[in-house]
């Protein structure tokens, strides 16, 4: 959290500095819009935002941070901007999952779900819009649908990492551990961020109840981060 808060201050900063020298600068608008609404500064991020807006009708990014603004004082509104959003730019797949894991950490599983769908009528193999699907699937409980989505990527990419460490995680939340060690053996085999392969090891480990193994590799998976 302090490294993500660092990180929208650098952003304000540098897009400020621009603004001194360009006020109509509508990528430094967007940025300084956005890196405010990370700081919790939504009053100034609401007026950068709807300048933003009105120098640049036809991007739908300044309307979807304007939603994100709103989202947990008042989401009706925060969810007319995203309508709005999707209105002008309909077609872009990262929108969608933007705004569905916005809700996401409202606590909105529904809302977000319902915004991720339309994004699967336009794009149905988008891969961020499956994994935020897959992650309400199994906060809510519904684990053989996550597995099926997960699996249903990995059908598609069978070096993707990311997505067989889930699918590791998921089988072992079901107590398919059998099943779980094939594919953490198999995890072990692919090129990317070991943070991935520690994460799935700790989970298997915790649900194997071996608490010592759990740890260390949970321990090995903050190092990457």
């Amino acid at each position: 959290m302090a490294l993500q808060k660092e990180s929208f201050a650098e952003s304000a900063a540098v897009s400020r500095e621009i603004l001194a020298q360009e006020p109509e600068h509508i990528t430094a608008l967007s940025f300084l819009g956005s890196a405010l609404v990370g700081l919790g500064e939504m009053d100034e991020a609401r007026t950068v935002l709807k300048k933003c807006h009105a120098l640049d009708p036809d991007s739908a990014l300044p309307l979807i941070h304007l939603g994100e603004s709103w989202v947990r004082e008042d989401r009706a509104k925060a969810k007319a901007y995203w309508d709005k959003a999707l209105t002008v730019e309909p077609g872009i797949p990262a929108y969608y999952a933007r705004i569905g894991w916005s809700l996401i950490y409202s606590d909105d599983y529904d809302g977000g779900m319902a915004f991720l769908d339309r994004g699967l009528e336009r794009v149905p193999d988008d891969r961020s819009i499956q994994m935020a699907r897959a992650f309400i699937y199994e906060h809510t409980f519904s684990f053989e649908n996550a597995r099926n989505i997960y699996f249903r990527i990995i059908n598609d990419n069978f070096r993707d990492i990311e997505v067989t460490a889930r699918s590791v995680i998921l089988l072992s939340m079901m107590g398919e551990l059998g099943k779980a060690e094939t594919g953490l053996e198999y995890l072990r085999t692919l090129e990317g961020d070991p943070k991935f392969i520690h994460y799935a090891e700790g989970f298997y480990y915790l649900f194997q109840e071996d608490k010592e193994k759990s740890l260390a590799a949970h321990l090995k998976a903050v190092e990457y981060r």
